[in-house]
């Protein structure tokens, strides 16, 4: 009887630790929902530095305080508690919080101009309704406010209120606020005319201005002209015409997968945050540990964001949401992740410790992979098809001279495992198992203090050490250099070894990556 009781049980926990875990997708409509029903991410710590500013919580208390011309412009934490207000009204939805945040969109950008992402990205919450455009934002178009006009459109755009055509006859002849706004929009949404609007923003741009689109449109181009956009406007209009004849030399045409920001989402367990290629933070999120933590998190094609939490502990299961810019819940699962990927086509690549799955939309499960003593530590889709993990190598006789060692493992688009490469470590600690795609079917993976070359036949063809430093990952940017986080800072290097530029963040990097 006890040995049959032990047989029973043991069946029982091969079968929770070895079966794949269901996962079903909870989808809300941010657009529509009220505000008790709508589940958001960081209302917790919004309130928290809000009262650190000896401010009141309150919804008549948050309205009176953006309205006060004296408010604070200084930041005393990485998010402002401006933006830390805009949020909780967001998530609390009074009623015609749209048409307030408009009405205070001039003063709030008069006072800091960096509100102009927090404003945008409230601003999209209600820009679509009922599969409608927003009245108030298709008024706001016409505001005399600059400023305004520049947050509807590109809020619209975002979110289908305007067609790119649309935005674009609505911006000619407009202030260059309102035309930079529109630019953005369109790289929001991937649109090849986003180039020749950037491109026309050159002589009416400051220093500061200059230096960003120099950066944008050298992100975009990867190898275009290299003009300087600072100095007078003669430098400027000189520099316009280098960029318009790069255009006109390619055809006007251009990629979409080209077009990105090149905005870094970086995190660690309580922190995320995104940095433009100038370094600025243009939002952050600080999250309260007894609600959630962030273990791996990824930026979508549509703005929002994947964010996933650790594995839990045995017979538990964590979450994996997709959150607005705002915080909005859009979509949860749960499983126990230690990588997810937004697929270009709207599925979720899941990584477990022994199982690679995709996710459709709708929560259903489709096992790609699955090993009974896998010990994966990151999953991604192939650029060509198929399917990559990386993770510590089973075997029950391995040596112990041998821990910390690794292995890259390929898999067909079936999940039939095509080719395992083993990776010797180079120092006697942890490698972070982090990789990533270069052309011609080369990888790059980091390793504990540099990060080594595998070319089509998976032997080592060169290593980058950037500096000596112990980077945590690495990520293929489309202009071809690398992106490397360590400690707290992201900067991008040449596969030459040569640093471009770097960026800091106010707290320790777990893992970051660039659109």
């Amino acid at each position: 009887m006890t040995r049959t009781l032990a047989v029973i049980v043991a069946c029982v926990v091969a079968l929770m630790i070895f079966r794949p875990i269901s996962l079903n997708a909870q989808t809300t409509s941010h657009s529509t929902q009220s505000a008790t029903s709508s589940p958001t991410w960081f209302p917790g710590p919004d309130e928290a530095r809000i009262k650190e500013n000896q401010l009141g919580t309150s919804t008549q208390e948050l309205w009176a305080f953006l309205s006060d011309p004296e408010i604070p412009a200084e930041r005393k934490s990485p998010a402002s508690v401006v933006e830390a207000a805009i949020r909780l009204l967001v998530h609390r939805k009074p009623q015609g919080v749209e048409r307030r945040l408009i009405e205070l969109t001039p003063s709030l950008i008069e006072l800091d101009p960096h509100l102009d992402n927090a404003l945008v990205n409230a601003l999209e919450e209600f820009a679509v309704q009922e599969g409608k455009p927003n009245a108030t934002l298709l008024a706001a178009t016409k505001s005399p406010h600059a400023s305004v006009r520049a947050f509807a459109i590109r809020a619209l755009l975002r979110t289908g209120g305007l067609s790119p055509d649309q935005a674009t006859r609505l911006i000619e002849n407009e202030d260059f606020v309102v035309r930079w706004q529109s630019a953005m929009g369109l790289i929001d949404l991937k649109k090849p005319n986003a180039l020749p609007t950037l491109i026309g923003l050159i002589p009416d741009s400051s220093s500061d201005e200059a230096r960003h689109l120099e950066k944008l449109l050298q992100h975009i181009a990867g190898n275009g002209p290299n003009p300087t956009l600072g100095g007078d406007k003669e430098t400027r209009l000189a520099a316009q015409q280098s960029w318009l004849k790069w255009w006109q030399d390619r055809g006007g045409k251009i990629t979409s997968s080209q077009i990105s920001h090149g905005y870094t989402l970086a995190f660690n367990e309580t922190h995320v945050g995104a940095l433009d290629l100038a370094g600025n933070l243009l939002w952050h999120a600080e999250v309260t540990p007894k609600v959630w933590r962030v273990g791996h998190a990824h930026l979508l094609p549509n703005g929002n964001f994947l964010v996933a939490e650790p594995p839990l502990a045995f017979g538990k299961v964590s979450k994996i949401c997709e959150f607005t810019r705002t915080g909005t819940v859009v979509r949860t699962y749960k499983d126990n992740a230690q990588t997810v990927e937004g697929l270009s086509d709207g599925r979720v690549l899941v990584c477990t410790t022994g199982l690679l799955s995709i996710f459709d939309r709708q929560g259903k499960q489709k096992v790609i992979h699955h090993e009974r003593h896998g010990n994966y530590r990151m999953g991604r889709a192939k650029p060509n098809g198929g399917f990559a993990l990386a993770g510590i190598p089973y075997d029950k006789n391995s040596r112990e001279e041998d821990a910390g060692d690794g292995e890259f493992i390929e898999l067909d688009e079936q999940g039939k495992v095509t080719r395992r490469t083993f990776l010797k470590n180079n120092k006697n600690c942890a490698m972070s198992l982090r990789f990533e795609f270069l052309p011609e079917d080369h990888v790059l993976i980091c390793r504990s203090s540099d990060f080594v070359i595998l070319n089509s036949e998976r032997k080592v063809v060169g290593t980058i050490a950037p500096g000596g430093i112990e980077p945590t990952g690495v990520q293929r940017l489309a202009n071809g250099n690398i992106l490397v986080w360590y400690q707290n800072r992201t900067a991008e290097y040449q596969l030459d070894g040569k640093k471009v530029s770097e960026s800091r963040l106010p707290y320790k990097l777990w893992f970051a990556s660039r659109d």
